[in-house]
């Protein structure tokens, strides 16, 4: 999928505000219930962490970064 240029585009264009609570809360359960962080998500996929990057934002803009490194 984040592969696929339409994905990617679709991401970009999405209006972030338009997102509703109930799914910004279940996204921040399934990342909580399963211990998932930057640095695990990274190991597996450069992409994927950037993709969980953006969620984490979405989830909670004033969260500050907890990545280690430079992507």
């Amino acid at each position: 999928m984040l592969g696929n240029a339409s994905f990617l585009k679709n991401i970009q264009d999405l209006d972030v505000a338009s997102i509703s609570d109930p799914k910004i809360d279940a996204c921040d359960r399934i990342i909580r219930e399963n211990n998932i962080s930057y640095d695990q998500v990274s190991k597996v996929s450069k992409a994927a962490a950037g993709l969980y990057r953006w969620v984490a934002y979405v989830i909670d803009p004033e969260e500050p970064d907890q990545e280690d490194e430079e992507v």
